[in-house]
């Protein structure tokens, strides 16, 4: 069971993000980081994290089936039931195991607070996610019409309500005009649905939205537990009043080569891919990222990723063509996995696109867990691996970001670029 429980001589963490893959983990943790607390992603069960100010959780339940997943969830949501502010990390184009989980999570809360309600906010204006009458929207076209609710052979509906309605959960919904009334009215609103229902869906399209939702929902006191997206979490953070200054981080030293996987099955990714390919200086490993190690060794990928790594070439494997990707990284990635075990002392900066690419890539390189120092963009984070060596880790959620998303994180990292794409005010370097 993948879990992280906290230790009874630890310092507890200010917020607690429980996230069903890694990708989303760290996105909802480096808005953490970006209002100045020392945010950890945890990926090991047992790992001492006593040091985070902010502990997100992969409990990595994206894969499990829906009875599992609910499980695991539970578990989590009962070690941390008593802390001051727990966050259910959603995914914002409703992937995963949306009812079951929160489900879970309510189940655990309310064996300390009987009148418990979770309120639901996964919009995340920043990436063009917004919630419309329940409905989920992506760069306001309805998510039943895209290709992530396609390609995720979803349900027939992205009503959150009726998503959440079929497995049992009382649902109430706060439309926008509720949403935008003063904060006393707010306020009232979410006290009177709570007495009647499970969980109560926010509207949301900005993030003076959001803020309003946050604020509110800290007045219903330890009755309320929140759930959302990255944009959510952040604005969570200020309301309760946790974020403080922070310095701009230093660009990372690189010892080796970075390495980029790309295992989502996203025609963003693929486009991100295909640019970054196209530069001179980075080795082109077109391969199939979730092919076997024999695979890779027959069709001379693996001598190709050899002989980049061992001139500290930059390298990306990626799968160019489409046909064959249906269900890419539902197969996993443990080839590529198996041939970075053997070469980690080359490997200077690992970038991973989809949440179980990264998981695997970073299991098999022994991470133990992720110390964020900010995001390259919105969705786009970057953390320092916990582990036997340290160096950079990026991680990408498949359909975050503009087509130059993956040529901005290679360019900031060669220290080319500030993470707000400008040249860099000196040559300041992370110590790791």
């Amino acid at each position: 069971m993948s879990s992280a429980s906290p230790t009874s001589d630890a310092r507890a963490p200010a917020i607690v993000i429980l996230a069903d893959d890694l990708s989303g983990a760290a996105d909802c943790g480096v808005a953490c980081t970006e209002l100045g607390l020392q945010t950890v992603v945890a990926l090991r069960s047992g790992h001492a994290t006593s040091d985070a100010e902010a502990l997100a959780i992969d409990a990595n339940t994206r894969a499990m089936t829906a009875t599992k997943a609910a499980e695991v969830t539970e578990h989590l949501a009962l070690s941390y039931r008593d802390h001051c502010l727990v966050f259910k990390k959603l995914d914002s184009t409703l992937r995963g195991h949306l009812g079951p989980e929160l489900g879970a999570m309510l189940r655990a809360r309310r064996t300390v607070q009987r009148e418990a309600v979770i309120i639901v906010a996964p919009a995340f204006p920043a990436l063009g996610r917004t919630t419309v009458n329940g409905h989920q929207h992506l760069h306001g076209v309805p998510l039943e019409r895209t290709e992530i609710w396609r390609r995720e052979q979803s349900g027939e509906t992205a009503s959150i309500p009726a998503m959440l309605e079929v497995r049992g959960l009382r649902t109430s919904l706060l439309p926008l005009h509720q949403v935008r009334a003063d904060i006393e009215t707010l306020s009232a609103r979410l006290d009177k649905l709570s007495d009647a229902c499970d969980v109560i869906v926010c509207d949301a399209e900005t993030d003076l939205d959001l803020a309003a939702i946050a604020a509110s929902s800290l007045r219903l006191g330890s009755r309320a537990l929140c759930a959302g997206s990255a944009g959510l979490a952040r604005q969570l953070v200020e309301a309760a009043r946790l974020s403080r200054p922070r310095a701009s981080p230093a660009t990372p030293a690189i010892d080796g080569s970075m390495l980029f996987v790309i295992g989502s099955r996203s025609s963003v990714s693929r486009r991100q891919a295909a640019a970054l390919a196209a530069c001179e200086a980075v080795a082109n490993v077109a391969s199939d990222p979730t092919a076997t190690r024999e695979e890779l060794l027959g069709s001379g990928a693996a001598t190709r990723l050899g002989a980049a790594l061992a001139a500290r070439q930059d390298a990306i494997i990626w799968q160019p063509e489409t046909c064959g990707m249906d269900d890419a990284e539902t197969r996993g990635c443990g080839g590529v996995a198996a041939l970075l075990a053997a070469e980690r002392d080359r490997i200077g900066a690992l970038i991973a696109t989809g949440g179980e690419t990264a998981r695997c890539l970073l299991e098999a390189l022994d991470v133990e867990a992720l110390d964020l120092v900010g995001e390259i963009e919105p969705g786009v984070p970057m953390g320092i691996a916990r582990g036997k060596r340290r160096f950079p880790v990026i991680t990408k959620a498949g359909a975050f970001g503009t087509d130059s998303t993956l040529v901005k994180c290679w360019s900031y990292l060669r220290g080319d670029i500030s993470p707000q794409g400008e040249p860099p005010p000196g040559s300041g370097r992370i110590n790791m």
